[in-house]
Parts: C-alpha cells; sequence; structure tokens
C-alpha cells in the first residue's frame, strides 16, 4: 500500500503516541532513574554514594547512612564551613551541594532498604541504565509550557481532524463512481466495462468518441429509484425532479487540506478574513474619491463650455425688420 504525505505523517504520528504510551516506565522506575541521573558526575550510582559495594547487607546500608548523615547534617557542615574561611560565594555553593547529596543519600538509602525497589535498581546496574525514559520522566524533568503544550495539542487535533475529512471524501468519490459505473453499465448493458474501455478513454468522468451502439442519449433507473441520463461521451447526469441535469464528476468532491481543519479556519476568520474586509473598504473608499474626482471634471468642463459660450459674439440672424 502506499502511503501519501499525509497518511504518512499520521501513521508516524499515531505509532509515536502509541509507543510513548506503551514505554511508559512505573513509578518506582521512574523514580530510581530520575534519582539515578541526578546523582553528581563523580558518583556513578547508589552504593558510591553511601560509600558501599553492591553486595553490602542491610545493616551495612544503615550503619552507613548514619555515619555519612552525620557528617553531611546541614548543621554540621555550617560549622565546617565557618572554620574553612570560604568566600561567600565559595560558601554557598559548598552548603548547596552538601545539603544536595544529604536529600539524595536519603533517597537512595530508602529504595536500597526497600528488596523489591534494591532488586529493580540491581537489574538496571546488570542490564544497563536506558536512554529513553518515557514521557512522564521528561515531562517531569522538563516541563513544557502551557504554550507548547496546546500547540502540541492543536497539531494532534488538526491531523485527526483531516484524516477524518479525507476519509469522508474518498468515501464520497467511490460512492459516485459505483455510481457513474452503475449507469453505464446499465445504459450499455449489451457490452462489459472492458469492451467500452478498449474503445473509450479509461477514465470515470469523461470518455472520448462516440461509438454506433452508444449514439444516443440513455435514461436508466438505477436500484436507488435514481433517474440518470448517460451520454454519447460517456457522461452521467442525475436527472433532477423538474427534469434538469446535474452532471456527476469527482472532481466536484472536495478534497479537504489542511487548511479546512478548525484551527486553521479560526485562525484565517480571525486575521486574513479581517485583514481582506479591510482592503474591500478601503478599495470602495478608493473608488469613491476616484468617482468623485471625475464628477468634479465632468463639472468643470461644463463650467467651461458655459463660460465659452456667454463670452462668445452674439450673430444676428434673419433679413431686415419690417415696419
Amino acid at each position: 500500500m502506499k502511503l501519501t504525505g499525509f497518511w504518512s505523517i499520521l501513521f508516524a504520528w499515531v505509532a509515536l503516541v502509541t509507543f510513548a504510551a506503551a514505554s511508559n516506565w512505573s513509578p518506582l522506575d521512574q523514580e530510581i532513574l530520575s534519582l539515578h541521573y541526578s546523582l553528581p558526575g563523580n558518583i556513578s550510582n547508589f552504593y558510591e554514594l553511601i560509600s558501599l559495594p553492591k553486595s553490602a547487607s542491610l545493616n551495612d546500608i544503615t550503619k552507613s547512612y548514619r555515619k555519612l548523615s552525620r557528617e553531611l547534617h546541614p548543621d554540621k557542615v555550617s560549622k565546617h564551613v565557618k572554620s574553612k574561611n570560604l568566600n561567600k560565594r565559595q560558601a554557598t555553593k559548598f552548603l548547596k551541594d552538601a545539603n544536595d547529596r544529604f536529600a539524595k543519600l536519603g533517597l537512595a538509602v530508602n529504595i536500597l532498604k526497600n528488596t523489591e525497589s534494591r532488586e529493580r535498581y540491581d537489574f538496571f546496574m546488570d542490564k544497563g541504565f536506558p536512554q529513553w525514559r518515557g514521557t512522564d520522566y521528561f515531562y517531569k524533568r522538563y516541563r513544557p509550557g502551557f504554550i507548547t503544550v496546546i500547540i502540541f495539542l492543536i497539531i494532534g487535533i488538526s491531523l485527526a481532524q483531516l484524516g477524518l475529512l479525507r476519509l469522508t471524501a474518498n468515501r464520497q468519490r467511490k460512492y459516485m463512481h459505483n455510481i457513474i459505473t452503475d449507469a453505464r453499465l446499465a445504459a450499455w448493458r449489451n457490452h462489459s466495462v472492458d469492451d467500452l474501455n478498449k474503445k473509450y478513454d479509461n477514465s470515470v468522468s469523461s470518455f472520448e468518441g462516440v461509438d454506433d451502439f452508444v449514439s444516443k442519449v440513455k435514461t436508466v433507473i438505477l436500484e436507488s429509484g435514481k433517474s440518470f441520463n448517460v451520454h454519447p461521451n460517456g457522461k452521467v447526469f442525475l436527472v433532477e425532479s423538474g427534469g434538469a441535469e446535474h452532471f456527476l464528476d469527482l472532481e466536484e468532491v472536495h478534497m479537504p487540506s489542511i487548511m479546512d481543519t478548525i484551527f486553521c479556519k479560526l485562525v484565517y476568520k480571525l486575521f486574513f478574513q479581517k485583514s481582506q474586509a479591510q482592503l474591500e473598504v478601503i478599495e470602495a473608499q478608493h473608488r469613491a474619491e476616484e468617482k468623485k474626482l471625475q464628477e468634479e471634471k465632468r463639472d468643470d468642463k461644463i463650467r467651461q463650455s458655459i463660460k465659452q459660450g456667454k463670452a462668445a459674439p452674439v450673430r444676428k440672424v434673419g433679413g431686415r425688420r419690417r415696419n
């Protein structure tokens, strides 16, 4: 099946959404991955954070946590900073790093103390941590703005609507194609479509040439009860109630584009249609001004003609006056 550009985009969109939905991690995985990828650059895993090997027991983890929590406690770190005589900028950075490590230490120990979460973390350590962490992870980490989310939704809704519009248009074309074919077969029932295609252009909307057995307009009534006139050139016309003919042309069925979606129509009405109306008003004003100038020129010519007529000498017409 050959995909058009639109259907390729729509298929890719659906596949991406489906893949993203299927590849989301569980809340536990999200917690583990989020904490793991936020570790400082010099620490590669939770065990290094608590200064223990991977085979450490639960008792060892508890002892190490108590020791490190005392060393990294904010109160003790503050005293340590004062004793080092650091400037304000260095002291602020040192305290921030220490507090961050203290917070991560507590979270990492909670994960390693729990049997299920520790097994899951060890699984990631053995198999490797994934590069793709699901849509929830990226949303929570980067938090796209409101405008970004709205634009993303508009694009998705517009593509879905365009797909439905095109599907409807294709169905209408197929329905009209079937009517045209049935009308021709009913009018030329003694000849197959293959025979007709040999003599005529293989087109649904127009046939070229005239043959002996289709030299007259034939009227047929299909199962729907509607009458159709089939002309010698292969064109099919719907006979309306008043006797008027309506040509069945596949090109009359509009194939929708992205501009037919609701959001594009809304943008057009809000901006472009308003601008077009303003242009029409300006053009009307220009036409009125031109008409006024033409009328003024015409009035000037009339006044000049009248002045010239008054200034011209009066001629006497006729002979002598009789007494």
